[in-house]
């Protein structure tokens, strides 16, 4: 039912800006709706089957579950819960802004170092295969060789059939970028460094694009008969004022800069994960290089509650 649940939300809204949400997203790892409702389920449970003859305690930790409780219990119970505050609109976009800021600056000097360490960018002329992989502090010392650590020998074995191989470098949090370009140029396929291809421009169109709230339906539907919406609106809350969906816009003008540059990209490879940032590269692949096959690869198994496959 949650799957629909988010699914259908999904289909009313029908954006980018949605599907890169940590809620459409699903991993409990960043939302906590599904957590949380089942949270909720267990305390209305609880309720419903509660015959005294004594008072209920139902101890909760999360503020957007008792705020939902209040919702789904009749009458005076006695929920009490922290409140919303009346400075809590200003507050979460000064937070929002200043998140905005330091993404500005943060990938503005990645946009610098790209381009002193990166005279001239490849641009692939032939039809190429690209692989997408991480950089993180694991594989760092690979060199050139970092995309071993994701797809194994698969570039030397697409080398040996007759394809243009290039690989695009994902640097992750945990190392330095530019000691992170410093490696992996080590390596004998072409670099498509995504930070070299990106203008500043792209660094103001994804924070405008990440500006506004996602607009909900009022009342929003029901789960399973509860009324969770104090839980969603917190979800989407705390993801507005996060980066992760400016992020996520970079990969869909990535594509868009690959396209102007006239890069020949026959296929994208990448590990599966079904993240914001493949669903805008997705997206933006999509819409920019309408005739680049997407390949996405399983690299572990899928637990029946990561919902996010």
């Amino acid at each position: 039912p949650y799957l629909k649940y988010v699914y259908d939300l999904g289909r009313g809204l029908n954006s980018l800006c949605w599907w890169v949400t940590s809620l459409s997203y699903r991993s409990s790892y960043v939302s906590k709706t599904f957590l949380q409702s089942c949270y909720l389920q267990v305390a209305l449970a609880l309720v419903g089957e509660w015959e005294g003859p004594g008072p209920l305690v139902v101890v909760v930790a999360d503020d957007p579950v008792i705020r939902a409780l209040e919702r789904n219990l009749p009458g005076n119970t006695g929920v009490g819960g922290r409140g919303a505050g009346p400075f809590q609109w200003a507050r979460d976009t000064a937070s929002m802004v200043v998140h905005r800021a330091f993404f500005m600056a943060r990938e503005g000097s990645r946009l610098i170092q790209s381009r002193r360490m990166i005279r001239h960018p490849d641009r692939p002329a032939e039809p190429a295969t690209l692989l997408i992989a991480s950089v993180h502090a694991g594989n760092l010392n690979r060199g050139g060789d970092f995309h071993k650590t994701s797809f194994g020998d698969l570039a030397a074995r697409l080398g040996e059939l007759g394809h243009n191989v290039a690989v695009a470098p994902m640097v992750l949090r945990d190392v330095s970028h530019g000691e992170a370009l410093r490696r992996v140029r080590s390596g004998s396929a072409p670099l498509l460094v995504p930070h070299r291809y990106l203008r500043l421009r792209d660094l103001l169109w994804a924070v405008a694009s990440t500006w506004r709230r996602i607009p909900l339906a009022s009342p929003l539907p029901p789960l399973a008969g509860m009324d969770i919406s104090p839980l969603v609106k917190e979800d989407l809350r705390l993801h507005w004022m996060s980066n992760r969906a400016a992020d996520a816009f970079l990969m869909a003008a990535l594509t868009q800069r690959w396209a102007n540059q006239r890069a020949s990209i026959a296929r994208i490879i990448y590990k599966y994960e079904n993240q914001p940032w493949e669903r805008a590269l997705c997206w933006g692949a999509k819409r920019y290089l309408p005739d680049t096959q997407m390949v996405g690869y399983q690299h572990a198994r899928a637990p029946q509650l990561y919902l996010n496959y």
